[in-house]
């Protein structure tokens, strides 16, 4: 192999070329198996308001989690997401009424426990009334009802709600810019109150 001898540095470059090809080649299906799995953990930047679906307690929570958040995707073309939740049972819950002292009832779950689970949810609303997301909501329904048709014909327990992740500072509504409601509580102009809107 006189060619070989005579230029040893091309052959050493033409090796490291491929072998880095490879390597990237290898790197790129990684990351992309990477983040297709990520791709349904849900993330603050998925909506501000979400349609709860489902959710999975117990040992195969998240595979249950992961197996509807795809189905939804694959059947129904809708962003799904999954993310873990720990359910506390042992805190009191309010209730519905007010007790004999005039105070909102609070009430105890009989068990009493902390559960790590997983809830699948519909995203990527930027309103709740937006409708699109009334539309995924009664997909979401018919879906439901038909995959886990119960005797009794009960409705599926799917509602519209907010981002968990979302900080709750972020649903507050924006005070009124004190110009603007001098503006509108001026009598002259009281038919075109924006405030009474």
């Amino acid at each position: 192999m006189k060619f070989q001898s005579e230029f040893p540095s091309a052959f050493l470059f033409i090796q490291r070329c491929i072998s880095a090809a490879v390597g990237l080649v290898l790197f790129g299906l990684v990351s992309n198996l990477l983040h297709a799995e990520n791709k349904l953990e849900l993330k603050p930047e998925h909506g501000p308001w979400l349609v709860f679906v489902m959710s999975f307690d117990g040992q195969d929570a998240k595979s249950n989690a992961e197996q509807m958040a795809n189905e939804l995707r694959r059947d129904f073309k809708l962003q799904a997401y999954y993310v873990a939740k720990k359910l506390d049972y042992t805190q009191p819950v309010v209730g519905a009424g007010i007790d004999e002292k005039g105070n909102t009832r609070r009430m105890k779950l009989w068990g009493k426990k902390v559960i790590d689970g997983y809830v699948v949810l519909v995203g990527d609303f930027d309103s709740i009334d937006s409708p699109a997301m009334t539309e995924a909501l009664i997909t979401v329904k018919k879906h439901l009802k038909k995959k886990y048709e119960s005797p009794d014909k009960k409705e599926p327990v799917a509602f519209t709600t907010r981002n968990p992740l979302l900080p709750d500072d972020y649903y507050k509504t924006p005070e009124i810019d004190r110009f603007v409601k001098k503006l509108n509580e001026e009598k002259a102009h009281a038919e075109f109150n924006l405030m009474e809107c």
